[in-house]
């Protein structure tokens, strides 16, 4: 069993290492802008500035003449600056990982909300996992899964108090 374990471990950092050197797989696109952006105010720079972003965009993989600007509101540096401070690629695979277990946790929330039976909590994963607009939001990076889980949120606090309320 620990001999397994182990080359278990090594195999996946043998795999991870070569997704963080391979920009081929999952190649950079919106999360780019995220990622330039926290980095920049993270320095103290202005994050909306072109000039400033079009560098870390193409050091960061993607292939461009122009900057891809974050229109998002200033707020969202909150969620673009740590991983501002991280290298491109870590970021943009940590990203990945964090924006599939949102979409995966919100899935199963609101599966719970709304009483669908425990046994089948599989299926809010799956209808999430495949649904058409989710897979694009994870390939590019956007920001929809932070939106997802503020959603998910009110719902939980709105709908779940209510269900409970009405039960007792």
């Amino acid at each position: 069993m620990g001999l397994a374990l182990m080359v278990c471990v090594g195999v996946i950092g043998w795999k991870g290492a070569q997704l963080v050197s391979d920009n081929s797989l999952f190649a950079p696109d919106d999360f780019v802008e995220y990622w330039a952006a926290g980095s920049l105010n993270a320095n103290g720079l202005n994050p909306y500035d072109g000039a400033l972003l079009l560098p870390l965009e193409r050091r960061a993989g993607r292939d461009t003449d122009e900057p891809v600007m974050m229109w998002n509101p200033p707020w969202t540096l909150s969620l673009a600056m740590p991983i501002g401070v991280l290298m491109p690629r870590v970021a943009q695979l940590l990203w990945l990982a964090v924006s599939l277990a949102l979409v995966v946790l919100c899935a199963d929330c609101l599966w719970s909300v709304y009483e669908g039976p425990s046994s089948r909590r599989w299926v809010a994963w799956l209808l999430a996992l495949t649904f058409m607009p989710t897979l694009f939001v994870l390939h590019a990076g956007q920001i929809g899964p932070f939106i997802l889980l503020g959603i998910t949120g009110f719902l939980v606090a709105k709908c779940g108090g209510d269900r409970s309320a009405a039960r007792s």
